[in-house]
C-alpha cells in the first residue's frame, strides 16, 4: 500500500509542477499577444472618452481589456489581485469615489516578474519595439518621471498622503479631487500631458498606501530600461534635482547627438545617386576635421579647469547637433553644386 501511496504522491507532484510550467507560460504568452497587438485594441469601457494612446492607465486598461479581462487576469495569477477596498474577484468597481484598492503585493511581484520573463527576449523587443513607440513609451515615461520627483520629496509626498487619507477617514474626499495634481511639478509646462500627470501622482501615493510602490516601480523600470535606453538617463540629466554626474551626462548628451546624426546621415545619402554620395562622404569627412579643430578653439576658455573635459563633449555635442541641422534642411541638388 505504501508504494502506492508514495507513486500517487509522486504524481500528484508532477501534475503540480508541470501545471504551474504550464501556468506560468500561457502568462507569458498571453502578455506577448497584448504587447503585439495594441494596436488593434478598441475601448471597453465605453462610458469613458478614448484619449488611448494619450490618455492615463485607466484608458490604457480599458484597451488591454479587448484581449486580457481582469476576470482572466484573476484566473491566470491565482491569488488576489487585491487585499482591501470596492473590487471584487470577478469585478472592478471603479465608480467608487471614497475607496481605492489596495493591490495585493504577491500579485504585484508575480505580475512584475511575468513581465519581464516575456519581454527579455531581444527578438521579441526588436519586434516590439513600434509597438512600445506608439502606445506605451508616454504614458510609461510620465509616471516613471512623476514617481522619481515624488521621492525626492518626502516632506511633499507624506503630506499628500496624510491628507488623502484623512479625507477618506471623514469620508470627504471631493469629486475631482485629483484634479490638484495637474500642475504638479510644472511638468504640464515640459509638454507631459496633465490629465496623466495628475493621476499618476495619485496613483503612486496610494501605492505608497498599498506597500506596493517599489514592486510596481520595478517592473516600470524594467519596461523603460528595455525600450527606452536613454530616457532614465536622460530625464536625470534634464533635472539637477536628482544629482546626477555632469560628466555622465555630457557623455550621453553626445551618444544621443551622434546617433541622431548618423540616423539623419543614413536617410540623406539613400536619397542619393553615387556621385552626390561621394560629394557627401567628402563633405563629412571635411566637417569631422572642422569639429576637431573646432573642439580645441571653444574650450580654450576652460583649459586647466576642473571642466575642461566636460567643457570640450559639450561642444562636440553642440557641433554636432548643429551639424544635424545642416543635413536636414538639404534639400536640392543645387546646394551641393551639382547645377552648376
Amino acid at each position: 500500500m505504501k508504494p502506492l501511496l508514495i507513486k500517487l504522491n509522486l504524481i500528484f507532484l508532477v501534475i503540480l509542477c508541470f501545471s504551474h510550467t504550464v501556468a506560468t507560460a500561457s502568462t507569458k504568452n498571453e502578455i506577448k499577444y497584448v504587447l503585439r497587438n495594441l494596436d488593434q485594441t478598441q475601448n471597453q469601457c465605453p462610458e469613458l472618452f478614448d484619449a488611448f494612446p494619450e490618455g492615463g492607465m485607466r484608458i490604457f486598461y480599458c484597451h488591454v481589456k479587448t484581449f486580457l479581462s481582469y476576470k482572466r487576469l484573476q484566473k491566470l495569477a491565482h491569488k488576489p489581485i487585491f487585499i482591501k477596498g470596492p473590487h471584487s474577484k470577478t469585478l472592478l468597481n471603479l465608480k467608487n469615489k471614497n475607496e481605492f484598492g489596495y493591490y495585493n503585493k504577491a500579485f504585484v511581484t508575480w505580475l512584475r516578474n511575468e513581465f519581464i520573463s516575456a519581454i527579455k527576449s531581444a527578438q521579441f523587443k526588436k519586434s516590439t519595439q513600434t509597438v512600445y513607440h506608439q502606445y506605451i513609451q508616454s504614458l510609461a515615461r510620465t509616471y516613471y518621471l512623476v514617481h522619481e520627483l515624488l521621492i525626492i520629496d518626502p516632506g511633499y509626498l507624506q503630506q499628500e498622503l496624510e491628507h488623502y487619507l484623512k479625507l477618506i477617514e471623514i469620508n470627504s474626499l471631493p469629486e475631482y479631487y485629483v484634479n490638484r495634481y495637474y500642475e504638479f511639478a510644472d511638468l504640464f509646462d515640459q509638454g507631459f500631458n496633465g490629465d496623466v500627470v495628475k493621476t499618476a501622482v495619485l496613483f503612486w501615493i496610494r501605492r505608497v498606501i498599498d506597500g506596493t510602490e517599489a514592486e510596481f516601480f520595478i517592473g516600470l523600470e524594467t519596461l523603460l530600461k528595455a525600450y527606452d535606453t536613454h530616457f532614465i538617463d536622460q530625464i536625470h540629466c534634464e533635472h539637477p534635482e536628482f544629482a546626477t554626474e555632469p560628466m555622465e551626462c555630457a557623455q550621453l548628451n553626445y551618444k544621443i547627438a551622434k546617433q541622431t546624426l548618423k540616423l539623419v546621415y543614413q536617410n540623406l545619402r539613400r536619397k542619393l545617386n553615387k556621385q552626390e554620395r561621394r560629394k557627401l562622404q567628402k563633405s563629412q569627412q571635411a566637417w569631422l576635421k572642422f569639429q576637431n579643430h573646432n573642439v580645441e578653439f571653444w574650450a580654450l576658455p576652460y583649459q586647466g579647469e576642473p571642466d575642461e573635459a566636460i567643457e570640450k563633449i559639450n561642444v562636440k555635442t553642440k557641433l554636432t547637433q548643429l551639424r544635424t541641422k545642416e543635413l536636414e534642411s538639404f534639400d536640392n541638388k543645387w546646394i551641393m553644386g551639382l547645377n552648376e
